[in-house]
């Protein structure tokens, strides 16, 4: 089987606890952050060997993932969802859906 390439938008709190649990499955990989801040971007980069992305554009432009978990604010949840979606991507997406 092929590693499932992860692609996660948000590195808070919940965003944390989703890259540890991807970390303990077998054939799955985090490949590439979008975070919101150079502070969640340097914390990334002590932590984990995965690209960081600042903006959600570049995220979708130049990442290579086979499925995009959502874990950002949810205020940006759906507009997040819709345009992975439209760029032909599996999303998992944090609750709540959207506000």
């Amino acid at each position: 089987m092929d590693t499932l390439r992860i692609g996660l938008v948000g590195y808070g709190r919940f965003g944390k606890i989703h890259a540890d649990a991807i970390a303990k499955l077998a054939d799955v990989k985090v490949t590439g952050i979008c975070v919101g801040s150079a502070e969640s971007a340097a914390e990334v980069k002590k932590q984990l060997d995965v690209l960081v992305y600042s903006t959600y554009d570049d995220f979708l432009s130049q990442g290579s993932f086979d499925v995009i978990d959502i874990v950002s604010p949810n205020y940006v949840h759906a507009s997040q969802a819709i345009r992975a979606m439209e760029n032909g991507k599996d999303v998992i997406l944090e609750k709540p859906i959207a506000i």
